[in-house]
């Protein structure tokens, strides 16, 4: 639920992680960086989004909850093509 707009403010992020911080500012327009989230941005696996291959250069864990209960995927394994992400029915 952390907006773009958190990420790029954010001045521990800015000292410990700083990609994250320059890679929100580059993230559409003010307006979009106010509502859209770090997580939605990462979630839907568009290919376009500048996020998703920061994540994969970090080789970050996600942490996601659904009906199945808690798991950790790392990055490398939660993009499994265009628009498609282990989050999907089906996949593992």
């Amino acid at each position: 639920m952390t907006t773009q707009y958190e990420v790029a403010a954010s001045d521990l992020l800015a000292q410990k992680i700083p990609i994250l911080r320059e890679t929100s500012l580059l993230i559409a327009d003010p307006q979009v960086r106010y509502v859209g989230t770090l997580g939605g941005n990462v979630a839907n696996g568009d290919p376009g989004n500048d996020m998703p291959a920061v994540m994969l250069c970090l080789g970050a864990t996600y942490h996601v909850t659904g009906k199945g209960g808690q798991r950790r995927i790392g990055a490398r394994e939660f993009y499994q093509g265009a628009y498609s992400t282990a989050l999907e029915p089906g996949r593992s």
